[in-house]
């Protein structure tokens, strides 16, 4: 048995198709094979990584002309089962079908209403865009084998479409960010790490940070917003930034231990309200706790927990605040984070979700 996992979009060894999924199925002594962009062709893990050249710079050649190509190379790989992680590559599931292959969408995120915030689409045309791709992917969907998803939401959406369905979340290996680390000791600091973008709050956050007294943000990640990066340098609070750009998983795990508290306050756009942000299990899995946006399916999520302080993510007075009170208050701060890395080692971690993936693939097989 052949598996081959398939993206056009990802970076090369993203984490959870590469790092989670393919080398669990690895591991679990499938043949397994990952197609990226950008990569040179290579064994890692157990796991064959092809690569496929990008030569389109305009995004509507990269979802069409190169994503074909992408497939192309996957039918060359003559998998038993393929399984896809862009909704580029939707329009060609049916065509690996009629290769005798079986197909599984992975969908990380519900499209229709990431729709909804994308900057790059004119406000007129997300609604009407929306709709369209929403009434496509339902079609795909309906028609391939198994659909994987990263939330309960998007499984409920789906979940009359197809009945060979499974959530799979994101959540993070136990032990990965969790060592202690020698030599390194809290700050009056906090910490972003993830994609930096407005609607994941960046602004209000470098703002936030200006009001607390003696306390410093750790800014680990890119952006690709010249303009947003342009206001950030320009608001005060930026003068207590850290800006470290991209760093690797070892230094992520430095940063957490430097730091009282990870901060997660995405605005409330649609497909915002419903996910579950890996950064905020990362976070709790290293044990320091979150502030994190007062969404009603987080607080349903952790609330129990006592791991988190909610806030309105639009309000930097407010994150100030919940900022100060993790500075001022680091034995209860530490409390809480211990607390949430408990959760995380019995419930919200990779080893279990991984165990329903290898289990769809038994049925598959």
């Amino acid at each position: 048995m052949k598996v081959c996992h398939v993206s056009s979009v990802h970076p090369s060894f993203d984490v959870r198709i590469f790092h989670k999924e393919a080398v669990s199925l690895a591991k679990a002594g499938i043949e397994t094979v990952c197609i990226f962009s950008e990569v040179a062709d290579q064994e890692r893990s157990g796991v064959s990584v092809l690569g496929v050249p990008n030569s389109y710079k305009r995004r509507l050649h990269r979802m069409t002309k190169h994503a074909k190509k992408v497939v192309d190379r996957a039918i060359e790989v003559n998998a038993d089962i393929y399984h896809l992680h862009d909704p580029e590559l939707l329009p060609h599931a049916l065509r690996l079908k009629k290769h005798g292959a079986k197909v599984i969408y992975d969908s990380h995120e519900d499209l229709p209403r990431q729709i909804l915030s994308k900057e790059y689409v004119p406000p007129w045309a997300r609604v009407p865009l929306s709709s369209t791709l929403k009434i496509f992917e339902n079609f795909v969907v309906s028609r391939i084998d198994a659909i994987v998803v990263a939330t309960d939401s998007i499984a409920e959406r789906f979940g009359k479409l197809n009945k060979n369905i499974v959530v799979v979340n994101n959540f993070p290996f136990i032990e990965e960010l969790k060592k202690p680390l020698v030599n390194v000791s809290k700050e009056r600091a906090v910490c972003y790490v993830g994609s930096i973008a407005k609607i994941r709050g960046a602004l209000e956050i470098v703002e936030a940070i200006g009001m607390v007294k003696g306390a410093k943000l750790y800014l680990a990640g890119k952006t690709n917003d010249k303009r947003l990066h342009e206001q950030m340098r320009d608001t005060p609070g930026w003068k207590k930034v850290d800006e470290l750009g991209f760093i690797p998983r070892d230094k992520v795990a430095e940063v957490l231990m430097k730091s009282v508290a990870g901060l997660v306050t995405l605005y409330p756009e649609p497909n915002h309200l419903t996910s579950i942000p890996i950064k905020m299990f990362e976070y709790l899995s290293a044990g320091i706790p979150i502030i994190c946006s007062d969404f009603p399916h987080w607080k349903k999520l952790l609330l129990e927990h006592e791991c988190a302080l909610f806030v309105d993510p639009l309000s930097p007075i407010e994150i100030s605040k919940a900022i100060t009170w993790m500075i001022d208050n680091p034995s209860e701060a530490k409390e809480m984070g211990l607390r949430g890395q408990k959760i995380v080692e019995k419930k919200f971690n990779w080893e279990s979700e991984e165990k329903k993936l290898l289990k769809l693939y038994k049925q598959l097989m």
